[in-house]
């Protein structure tokens, strides 16, 4: 079983942050859009977890995270199947 945390900001900010980083005085960071980098609409991971007959849960407050991860972490080791939260950061 695994546990897996999904970090969801809508787009690839790796990419973007790379991008940014190389070419600061480029457009992409004089407009501050970097094309391509935006997820829309954004997948529904718990939906993808679910299907894969996981539990999932969205967390979208970060005072429900603990509360979130507890269950997610119990599913896993008592159940011994795998878990995915889904934790909006933007």
């Amino acid at each position: 079983p695994i546990l897996v945390l999904v970090l969801s900001n809508g787009g690839y900010d790796a990419v973007e942050q790379s991008v940014v980083g190389h070419y600061p005085d480029g457009r992409a960071a004089a407009a501050n859009y970097v094309p391509l980098t935006r997820i829309e609409p954004t997948p529904d991971f718990t939906k993808i977890a679910a299907a894969s007959r996981g539990y999932a849960a969205r967390v979208e407050r970060p005072a429900d995270f603990p509360g979130a991860l507890a269950t997610a972490v119990a599913h896993v080791r008592e159940r011994r199947e795998q878990a995915l939260l889904e934790i909006i950061i933007a």
